[in-house]
């Protein structure tokens, strides 16, 4: 289910459902204008004809209504035939977007993380530098907070580490070895996990948020994540099984960080990233939020538009863009 490349997969059936949405459109358009003009020439020949029968006594006045209604109920049942022929090729876009093999296209690399090196990495879009010639060191079990203005490349610089940017200048070497380049997106993936600033809470249990619904992840491993977070009343079985709401009702934003946090210790990732995930919390779930990434032994990217708000003393380095 992680593996799973939703939002390429998404696009290509959006892509697909909407042409198939545009020649539905047409087609209806064109068979509904073919079909009313059948309908209502061929209820005025049957109306003629009736008419016609009529007046030399081969049939009853009545028969005329009754051809008419007659032939008004086919033309129509034709008509819907036709429209549900169309919807339901166009819906099958859909339901196929959602049935695919998942395929393991590269054997898995395990690299047991020391440390990233950064150099003289820039990046530009449309002629315009974002950075240029940055030097960076990320070593393993260390924090580092990178702050900056809007603009100055924070978001830009954590998606080329995530591996989502790769037309970059420069080089990302992990263990004095592993070029960037040469390693698979799969491959950073299964090193690095992102925690945005929202936090995504599924309507299911707080078992399957922290999980991600994975079944192979033990109740021991959950209970270990909730107690590092300081979540120590809900590390229990009962717990496990409640029910969390993605309206948020039943929890407040500390909590909601910390279950994300938790989440994150649950995927073995030797690198966190976390992007300004303090930034709408009060002081005091500010707080508990930063002794806790402070007390953990991961390698830490802390992202900031400012240092104000953060005790800095939780950082091994402070990176300024």
């Amino acid at each position: 289910m992680k593996k799973r490349k939703f939002a390429n997969l998404i696009n290509i059936a959006n892509k697909r459902e909407e042409k198939a949405v545009a020649s539905y459109q047409y087609v209806n358009a064109f068979q509904g204008l073919i079909l009313f003009s059948l309908f209502i020439s061929s209820q005025m020949i049957m109306l003629f004809v009736s008419i016609f029968l009529s007046l030399n006594n081969y049939t009853e006045v009545g028969s005329i209504l009754a051809v008419t209604n007659i032939s008004g109920t086919f033309f129509n049942g034709v008509n819907g035939l036709f429209g549900s022929a169309f919807i339901i090729k166009a819906g099958t876009i859909m339901i196929k977007k959602f049935n695919y093999n998942e395929k393991q296209v590269h054997p898995k690399k395990f690299i047991a993380f020391e440390k990233l090196e950064v150099k003289n990495l820039s990046y530009k879009v449309a002629e315009k530098d974002i950075f240029k010639n940055i030097n960076l060191t990320f070593e393993k079990n260390k924090k580092y907070l990178i702050v900056g203005d809007s603009g100055k490349g924070k978001t830009t610089l954590l998606n080329i580490v995530f591996g989502l940017i790769d037309n970059y200048q420069g080089n990302l070497i992990i263990n004095e070895k592993h070029d960037y380049k040469s390693l698979s997106k799969e491959d950073i993936k299964n090193l690095i996990w992102y925690m945005p600033q929202k936090t995504i809470i599924f309507n299911d249990s707080l078992r399957n948020n922290i999980s991600l619904f994975d079944p192979s992840i033990e109740d021991g491993k959950l209970f270990k994540a909730l107690k590092n977070v300081n979540l120590n009343e809900l590390a229990n079985s009962a717990s496990l099984e409640s029910d969390l709401n993605n309206d948020f009702s039943n929890l407040s934003g500390g909590e909601l960080q910390r279950i994300s946090i938790a989440r994150s210790l649950t995927q073995n990732k030797q690198i966190l990233i976390f992007d300004e995930i303090t930034s709408n919390l009060d002081k005091g779930n500010r707080e508990i939020i930063e002794n806790i990434i402070g007390g953990l032994k991961k390698t830490i990217i802390f992202i900031s538009h400012t240092t104000n708000i953060l005790n800095n003393q939780n950082f091994d380095e402070i990176i300024k863009l």
